[in-house]
Order: structure tokens, then sequence, then C-alpha cells
């Protein structure tokens, strides 16, 4: 972080971000001397530890908490006749990848290959529901709410995943 002048002359404000928190001292002396303060003040809160870094699940970890949620809040038929089939093929294609991973182009690769087996009509259907797990995850298990640790690039991305898939499905739910 940056050394900003104090109020009175000769006096420096040292801030470092050091495990999710921001650190600030106020120094006494020339700016080069609350550099090297600065830097000292690094290497002392580096020692202490680092927390370690939140990583983003898997999407096959999403889409198996996914389906206790669907299987409790869905009717029985949808679950039992649609839903389940819906969760497994997009599990058995995007279950090894990082919930940071998922890219617009992965899924026009999922399109691609899924047009090859099924109908357009069914492509969208799952895209629907790939996009429903994603909200589902980012709403209701927290992902990229609050805190430091939540991945908002993976909401991000997953925004421009959503609107990779057919612009007339998500178009209302993303200014």
């Amino acid at each position: 972080m940056p050394i900003y002048p104090g109020r009175k002359p000769r006096v420096w404000r040292v801030t470092v971000d050091a495990k999710g928190k921001r650190h600030e001292e106020a120094f006494h002396g020339t700016k080069t001397e609350a550099k090297e303060h600065e830097a000292r003040m690094r290497v002392a809160l580096g020692a202490r530890g680092r927390l370690s870094q939140r990583i983003a699940p898997l999407f096959s970890d999403l889409a198996a908490d996914y389906s206790v949620h669907a299987k409790a809040n869905l009717a029985d038929a949808t679950w039992r006749k649609v839903r389940v089939y819906q969760v497994a093929t997009l599990r058995d294609f995007f279950g090894r990848y990082r919930l940071t991973d998922l890219s617009t182009e992965l899924v026009d690769d999922y399109k691609d290959e899924r047009r090859k087996a099924v109908r357009p009509s069914s492509v969208n259907n799952e895209l629907r529901v790939f996009g429903t797990m994603l909200r589902w995850a980012r709403d209701d298990r927290t992902l990229g709410r609050g805190g430091r640790a939540g991945p908002r690039a993976s909401v991000r991305r997953a925004r421009l995943v959503l609107l990779a898939c057919d612009p007339y499905l998500f178009s209302d739910r993303f200014p």
C-alpha cells in the first residue's frame, strides 16, 4: 500500500494490507525512511503466517449441494422426471472445473457438444438450469456476498456465462 503524507511535516501514514486487514501506522521521518518502515512492517506482518486463501468450489460440489436444495424445494415430479437429469448432464461436463474457471468459451463448448446429441430446446433448458444453479450459489450460499474471501470474480464470470447463453433467457435478469 502507499505511503501517505501526514497532517504535520515529516509525518507519514504507512498502510499495509495483510491477512484481510489494513494496518496503519504514523511514522516520523523522511519519505525514504517511511518506505523502509513499510518494508519492515510487511515482513513483520507476513512472518505471523497467512490465512489460507479460500478456493472456489468445484462445480460438482455445487451440483451436489444444489441437488439437495432442489429435492427439497421443487415438486417431486419436476425433480424426478427432468431436473435430476439436467443437473447430472451439467455435472458431467462442468464438474471438474472450479467456479472461478467457468467462462463463456466453456459454455460455448458445452453448447456445441450437446447440440450433437439433443435438440436446441433441450440445450437451452439445461443452460437455464445452469444459470439457476449459479444464481442459487451466489444468493443462497452467499458466494460473492460480503467478506474479502468471496469470489467476486466468479460472480462476474457467472454473469458473462449466463449472457453467453441464449440472450432471451436472461435479458431481464442482468441489467
